[in-house]
């Protein structure tokens, strides 16, 4: 940070100087901020002649500082910040700087902070908020208004490529809301918005089929995989409980910034414990969510929700749908594949079999006329074949 790092390209002596820093992703980035932002920590403590941070509060993520307390300790704590930082490389800017206060202390902190933005509203910090109620649901609200979006575009893209879509919305979109979730409170009421558009939009372009997703089928879907769903979970139910958890992952952690404890340092082993509690904790909850909704099904329905959670059932819902693996679904076959799981209605079948009866899933499984008993035995001898081909010579297939 104190002058451009050299970057030598292959072939020539001269090296390109860049400003850069640190890169985007890099591993070790956060150890090298730490290791750089120390020293100008260490001099703000220091700097301080009557002690202000045993009521200051500052804590640093990367190059973001951040500090509570009084007015008076913080324009102080600005001040030496303005003032010894750019000795270590860090320049404050008072352009992208926020003070958030309450709102009968707004005329005192224009008048010590004339140069920075102030809000009594209250401002996004690290991916939440922090300030009022009404600050806190209109950031919620906006947050939820650009997901439905994202949930739109995703709705438009399982219409062609339904397995796709799906992995982006387990392994990618819900992460979003998920981390939101985590750091604020009591925001499900405000998560019905995006509960409605995944349960109206999403899971019926996932189904390829134009339906209104009724109470049991979505309680069905927002089960863990291996508990027969398809790990869609209602977010509004499980994210005040989210939050709770986080909490307790980062008791310890936020009484060291509270206490400004200098010497803080991970107990590992306390940490797995808390972290298995809550995994046993998340289980048990969505067992009893499948135990409620059990008990309220048909016996048909019983029976493919037991079918669907056993043993290696998901594994194929799960898998990433890797092409060079094989395990790329085109849309009939997902769509085909879901059906089967919930025992839902074939697209584009015919009413009645060939053979006179009702041209049901069970039937045409089983049903001689149809083919499908010819079709799994073929296929079966094409694995055996392709599993053959590579260890004995003049395989064939007849």
């Amino acid at each position: 940070y104190r002058r451009p790092g050299s970057l030598y390209v292959s072939g020539h002596e001269t090296p390109l100087l860049s400003d850069e820093g640190v890169t985007q992703g890099d591993n070790s980035a956060m150890g090298l901020y730490a290791s750089s932002m120390m020293p100008l920590l260490t001099n703000l403590m220091l700097q301080s002649d009557d002690n202000i941070y045993k009521f200051l509060k500052q804590i640093w993520y990367a190059d973001d500082a951040a500090a509570g307390g009084k007015l008076e300790d913080m324009a102080r704590w600005w001040s030496m910040l303005c003032k010894h930082g750019p000795t270590y490389g860090y320049y404050p800017k008072a352009s992208k700087s926020w003070i958030i206060v309450k709102p009968h202390y707004l005329d005192e902190a224009k008048r010590l902070f004339p140069d920075l933005n102030i809000t009594d509203i209250g401002r996004k910090y690290l991916g939440s908020f922090i300030g009022t109620e009404e600050g806190k649901e209109k950031y919620v609200e906006d947050k939820i208004e650009e997901w439905a979006n994202d949930i739109g575009e995703l709705s438009k893209i399982a219409s062609r490529e339904p397995q796709v879509a799906y992995a982006a919305y387990i392994y990618g979109l819900s992460k979003r809301w998920n981390y939101v979730c985590r750091t604020t409170p009591q925001i499900s009421h405000l998560l019905k918005k995006l509960e409605y558009k995944i349960r109206e939009s999403f899971i019926p372009a996932l189904l390829d089929r134009v339906f209104s997703c009724t109470d049991t089928c979505r309680r069905i879907f927002a089960l863990p995989a291996r508990e027969g769903g398809l790990s869609i979970y209602d977010i509004s139910e499980s994210c005040d409980g989210e939050y709770q958890n986080s909490c307790r992952m980062t008791e310890r952690l936020t009484e060291a910034i509270y206490n400004q404890d200098s010497e803080y340092y991970d107990d590992m082993d306390a940490l797995y414990q808390i972290k298995s509690d809550i995994s046993t904790e998340r289980v048990a909850f969505y067992k009893e969510k499948r135990q409620e909704l059990y008990e309220t099904l048909s016996d048909l329905e019983k029976l493919q929700l037991d079918l669907a959670a056993e043993k290696g059932a998901s594994s194929w819902l799960t898998a990433l749908p890797l092409k060079s693996y094989g395990f790329l679904l085109n849309k009939q076959e997902f769509s085909d594949a879901i059906c089967l799981r919930y025992n839902l209605k074939l697209k584009n079948t015919a009413t009645s079999c060939a053979c006179g009866e009702m041209n049901t899933i069970n039937h045409s499984l089983i049903c001689k006329k149809g083919g499908y008993v010819s079709f799994r035995h073929n296929s079966l001898c094409k694995v055996t074949a392709e599993l053959l081909t590579p260890l004995c010579k003049d395989v064939v297939l007849e």
